[in-house]
């Protein structure tokens, strides 16, 4: 068990903490929304969860066991990585006037 917790931690510090993990995020752009599917399988390699693996600065990154450690902080909203995440996707959203071409495409 405290093996599982010092992996835990080593991820984290080489995700670079949350503002690592929501950098990798972003790398994303809009695929971003793929993470809140949660039929989308860690266990392969070419996943969204692979594809944000190679974003990130850890250093074991094509490994199963990084994959889910994603996926769960995700799902699991460990250190509240998700609705931190979520909130600045929403503001940035409102920092953007109705009438931006970015808006103009969505309607």
């Amino acid at each position: 068990m405290v093996f599982k917790f010092l992996k835990k931690k080593e991820y984290w510090t080489e995700v670079g903490g949350v503002e690592g993990f929501m950098a990798a995020i972003r790398q994303l752009g809009s695929d971003n929304r793929e993470l809140e599917d949660k039929s989308n399988d860690y266990s392969k390699s070419d996943s969204i969860w692979g594809r944000l693996a190679e974003l990130t600065q850890i250093s074991k990154k094509d490994t199963f066991d990084t994959r889910k450690w994603l996926c769960t902080t995700w799902h699991d909203n460990r250190r509240k990585i998700r609705t931190t995440f979520l909130a600045t996707q929403i503001d940035d959203h409102k920092a953007i006037p109705f009438n931006h071409p970015t808006m103009m495409q969505q309607i």
